[in-house]
């Protein structure tokens, strides 16, 4: 019955009396109806002006609740008796609060009757008691004769309790979108195709009210609102998503905004209107900053860092100004944290930073640019005039040596810096970069503090400096690589008896492939691996590699050693033993085929470790060599200390030792030496005959060189003699 079509099926009936059947009906109805026959407020509204009645209700509003007091009940069931009160009084004496235009449309409904409108509908709100919305909808026809409209005319009123629920929810999610927004820095917005403010939440500046019907400028202020504005409009037109970060200023403080938008389409599909929100990121700006300055600056001094001073570079090289980097550095800064503690030391740090800001130009920036080091960025300062960043440098340091830093106790320290210049000349046009000039400086303070002077580094020796880095850092990876996939190759060179002529070892001599195929010696690379730390790895691999072909090799090798050459710090810092046995368990090497070599004997501080050593080399049946003998201070000293099984003299003695009488008293001490102990020699760069037969004649027991055997490969070296 909730249309007018269902009502025109009603049978004619005598409305006046319900039977029992018509009351059957509605008490099975679900939903909130009732019946109501017409005529009686039909004739009251021919009393009142008949088709005019329209107007007559406007001039007296109250006699609209008249002419719906006048429609009387035909039929309800239970949830209309509820809703309405009925049976026991009328539905207009349960409703309060009924609107006048909704009564100017019930009078209207009357009038179209009078008209001769035979059917009609209309939607009808109340307030009824309790504060709770009626809303119904009216569903009206006049079944009567066609010339009598006043005669059988009804109404049913389906009540729209499904509407009733979607605006108590609409208005719920309202309420929680107030409640949610309350106290935020969001506010949620519409503005409509005319750019004109719908409605608002939580707006801070006026309320909803105030808010309806003005454009984004009266709402947000000239500039913000013509950036919302423009936004709006793209939205508008191109039906995509918006955004735009808008600033304003609120009590004289600016406060910056994030305004989104995004379309609003009717059910049809087409935009009728922007709805976004409003966040006020002000404190969020704030703590960008923050973050950012934290990036570039130092914490400890508030200074510019590292990063920080070279974004000001590069903003000073866009600007075309000529500069010099005054670097400092103090060389005494862990021994005052170690003697005074990190407070005093943290104390210095700020005082270096203090008067070093105090005492620059206008347009100079100070930086810490390290733990212990900090720069001074010093303007017009042209590279063809070096005497003026040098007299400037001087006059800082002497300023931050000249003042006392108080410690505990009453004690005072000064602290003393060392000086590095690099200047900016080639950043303006490219053919140097900010990376460099702080490589330049790095590099001048290192050579500042071998001398303990001031240094001018120059574009050149910076230059070289920084390809010796690319060339060093270009071998580690190499040989890095080779390493990982095993193409690291080794030769191996015999050690010739001098008396036989016979070969008494091999020793292996690690090889890297070269971009021309050819192999490359350790002499090219290795310098470079040693500077990097990577020796240790290196080490690690020749002797895993050293114990793999004695396994394979032992056959040919017979009596005969394989050497491996490893440093000082392989020998006591790792578990060198340990890697010896793991290997052997894996391969079923005879150990007693290995000769261990060492260098730089003088870098062994734990001499009762490397003995412990030594001996674990001995109890497994391999030989200890010492390495480079005659060079260092205090290699024949450690004959004394390790127990040696050969020493192998430095080649450059060797090799001199027929044309100076120097190298070849050196040569003579060292047999002399090595027979007391009863320990063979190697002669090391035996190249010629002359030598091979002076070695001979001093002594000497066993030689390496390119006249007794060259470096070859494994098999081939080892197979055949």
């Amino acid at each position: 019955m909730a249309d007018a079509e269902e009502v025109n099926l009603l049978p004619v009936m005598d409305f006046h009396e319900p039977s029992a059947r018509m009351r059957s009906l509605m008490e099975a109805v679900a939903s909130r109806v009732w019946l109501a026959d017409l005529r009686p407020a039909l004739r009251l509204a021919w009393e009142l002006g008949g088709p005019g009645v329209g107007d007559a209700v406007r001039a007296h509003p109250e006699r609209g609740i008249d002419l719906y007091r006048a429609m009387v009940p035909l039929a309800w069931n239970q949830t209309a008796a509820a809703t309405y009160g009925l049976p026991d009084r009328h539905p207009a004496d349960a409703l309060t609060n009924v609107p006048v235009d909704q009564l100017l449309q019930l009078t209207d409904s009357v009038a179209r009757v009078l008209d001769g409108e035979r059917t009609g509908t209309m939607e009808f709100r109340a307030e009824a008691e309790g504060g709770d919305v009626v809303a119904t909808r009216f569903a009206w026809s006049v079944v009567g004769p066609e010339d009598d409209p006043l005669s059988e005319v009804i109404m049913v009123s389906l009540d729209r309790a499904d509407l009733v629920s979607e605006q108590a929810l609409r208005r719920e999610r309202r309420q929680q979108l107030r409640a949610a927004l309350h106290g935020s820095d969001t506010t949620v917005y519409m503005f409509g195709s005319d750019l004109r403010g719908v409605w608002v939440e939580n707006a801070r500046t006026r309320p909803d009210a105030d808010f309806r019907g003005l454009d984004p400028v009266e709402s947000f202020g000239e500039e913000a609102g013509c950036a919302v504005a423009a936004m709006f409009r793209e939205v508008l037109h191109e039906g995509v998503d918006g955004r735009v970060e808008p600033s304003m200023v609120r009590d004289g403080v600016t406060r910056h905004f994030d305004f989104t938008a995004r379309p609003w389409r009717n059910a049809a599909g087409l935009i009728t209107g922007v709805v976004g929100t409003s966040t006020d990121v002000t404190e969020r700006e704030g703590l960008l900053r923050g973050i950012a300055e934290s990036a570039v600056t130092d914490g400890l001094t508030g200074l510019l860092n590292r990063q920080g001073l070279a974004r000001e570079m590069e903003a000073r090289v866009r600007q075309g100004t000529s500069a010099a980097l005054i670097a400092f550095d103090i060389p005494g800064f862990r021994a005052i944290n170690d003697t005074y503690g990190n407070d005093t030391g943290d104390a210095c740090l700020r005082h270096v930073a203090q008067v070093l800001a105090g005492s620059v130009g206008p347009g100079d920036v100070v930086s810490r640019i390290g733990g212990d080091q900090f720069a001074v960025l010093a303007t017009d300062a042209p590279a063809a005039s070096t005497r003026a960043p040098e007299r400037e440098a001087l006059r800082l340091r002497s300023m931050v040596e000249g003042a006392a830093v108080p410690v505990a106790g009453g004690l005072e320290i000064r602290v003393p810096v060392v000086v590095g210049i690099a200047f900016a000349e080639g950043l303006a046009d490219g053919r140097r970069s900010v990376s460099d000039l702080l490589s330049d400086v790095d590099v001048a303070l290192s050579q500042a503090k071998r001398t303990r002077t001031t240094v001018s580094l120059i574009e050149a020796d910076a230059r070289a400096h920084r390809e010796r880095v690319r060339v060093r850092l270009a071998w580690g990876t190499r040989v890095r690589a080779a390493l990982d996939d095993g193409s690291l190759s080794v030769n191996a060179q015999p050690i010739v008896d001098l008396v036989t002529g016979k070969p008494a070892a091999f020793e292996l001599l690690s090889r890297l492939q070269g971009d021309d195929g050819q192999l490359v010696p350790a002499a090219t690379f290795m310098p470079h691996v040693q500077r990097l730390g990577m020796v240790p790895m290196v080490d690690r691999w020749m002797v895993r590699r050293a114990v793999n072909l004695i396994a394979r090799h032992g056959g040919e090798l017979g009596d005969r050693r394989l050497a491996v050459n490893v440093s000082a710090t392989t020998l006591i810092d790792g578990d060198l033993l340990g890697q010896l046995d793991e290997a052997a368990a894996a391969t079923g090497a005879d150990l007693s085929r290995l000769a261990i070599e060492v260098t730089e004997v003088e870098a062994i501080q734990d001499r009762a470790f490397a003995a412990h050593v030594v001996d674990g080399l001995h109890s497994r049946g391999a030989l200890f060599v010492l390495d480079d003998f005659g060079t260092g201070n205090s290699a024949p000293e450690y004959l004394g200390d390790l127990p040696v099984d050969w020493i192998k003299l430095d080649g450059r003695f060797v090799s001199r030792a027929r044309e100076f009488r120097v190298d070849r008293t050196i040569v003579a001490a060292a047999v002399a030496v090595a027979d007391a102990l009863g320990i063979p020699v190697v002669a090391e760069r035996i190249e010629d005959e002359q030598t091979r037969d002076l070695m001979r004649e001093m002594g000497v027991a066993l030689g390496q060189g390119f006249l007794l055997g060259r470096p070859g490969e494994v098999v081939e070296v080892v197979g055949t003699r």
